[in-house]
């Protein structure tokens, strides 16, 4: 039998570790997870936002509609580039004041979209005699609805203390009309409203309202006609004479 001479080594097991590398590697991997996850912002698709953010304002522009035609109260839309504020016309107040209940209510964008509008008015050779739904909102809430003389809602002879104020303080009193108006007869402010993102001027959705408070897709529109539109008319050419005759 073999016997270990008094030089030999004692056996043991053969233990491997991780190197420095190995170790650097994972303490790096795990300080790069560590920091996306506290420091880098939750990214969120432009294109999502934009069709949630317009999806909203067709919803908005559609209860208004409908709020006003079964109130029977002149209702508004007041816009700006960072969002919209749903309004109502309070003859008591003799101003439009916010919106309250139904869904309505005031919404701003996120900070990377941007609301631009234009209005659609229809064309008319008589311009001269043709009178917008801005001015006849502004001679609605200004003038006596009765046909009385012309102390109207927004007259100052209603306050007597009206000769007695400032330029500035009439300036300050003085609140601009809202853009987009839906009256009791159903008629609205025909306008086309574009949601863009401010990173990606490309990237944008629109809404449509017609003078008759419609609001569609006006993109989405124009694809579905593109899709649905019949071919090219067939070459009469390939046609027999003789068969037309007959």
């Amino acid at each position: 039998m073999w016997r270990a001479g008094p030089d030999a080594k004692p056996r043991g097991h053969h233990q491997s570790g991780f190197t420095l590398l190995e170790i650097l590697v994972v303490v790096g991997l795990v300080a790069m997870l560590s920091l996306a996850v506290l420091v880098v912002p939750v990214w969120v698709d432009d294109q999502r936002q934009l069709d949630s953010e317009s999806a909203s304002l067709a919803d908005t522009l559609t209860m208004l509609n409908e709020q006003s035609l079964f109130s029977g109260r002149l209702m508004a839309l007041r816009v700006t580039e960072q969002g919209w504020t749903p309004l109502t016309y309070d003859v008591g107040e003799r101003a439009f004041v916010p919106a309250q209940g139904n869904g309505l209510q005031a919404n701003r964008l996120p900070e990377s979209l941007e609301l631009t509008w234009q209005y659609d008015d229809l064309p008319d050779d008589n311009q001269e005699e043709r009178v917008s739904l801005q001015d006849a909102a502004k001679q609605l809430v200004s003038d006596d609805p009765f046909g009385g003389d012309d102390q109207g809602l927004l007259s100052d002879d209603r306050d007597p203390r009206a000769g007695e104020r400032s330029d500035q303080e009439e300036e300050e009193e003085e609140d601009p009309l809202p853009q987009v108006f839906f009256f009791p007869s159903g008629e609205t402010t025909p306008i086309t409203f574009t949601v863009r993102s401010r990173q990606d001027l490309d990237l944008e959705t629109r809404r449509q309202m017609s003078a008759l408070g419609k609001v569609r897709d006006p993109d989405r529109d124009e694809e579905e006609e593109a899709l649905t539109a019949p071919d090219e008319k067939p070459d009469d050419s390939l046609i027999d004479d003789d068969f037309l005759e007959d």
